[in-house]
C-alpha cells in the first residue's frame, strides 16, 4: 500500500520508478484528491501509463494536504483480499 504516492518528487526526476512498478504485486494506492505533492488525477495519468500490474487507486475526496491519517480506511483497504 501507498500512501500519497510522491509523484512531484519522482516525475521527470526519477524515470526508474515508473519502471519498477511493473514489478508491484497487487498494490492499493490511497492518494488525497488535491495532494499538493500531486493531484489524484495526476497520480492516476502517471500509473495508467506506467502499467503496474495489478493496483487499485483509492481517491481521498475534497482533501488538499499530504497528510494520511485515515487510519480506518488504511486498515479497512489492508485487510481487502487482491
Amino acid at each position: 500500500m501507498f500512501l500519497g504516492f510522491p509523484l512531484g518528487a519522482v516525475e521527470g526526476k526519477m524515470p526508474e520508478v515508473a519502471k519498477a512498478l511493473a514489478d508491484l504485486p497487487p498494490t492499493v494506492f490511497v492518494h488525497n484528491e488535491f495532494d499538493t505533492v500531486g493531484s489524484a488525477e495526476a497520480v492516476r495519468a502517471y500509473l495508467s501509463a506506467a502499467e503496474p500490474p495489478s493496483y487499485t487507486l483509492q481517491v481521498v475526496p475534497g482533501n488538499a494536504t499530504h497528510d494520511y491519517v485515515d487510519f480506518k480506511l488504511m486498515t479497512t483497504l489492508a485487510l481487502q483480499k487482491p
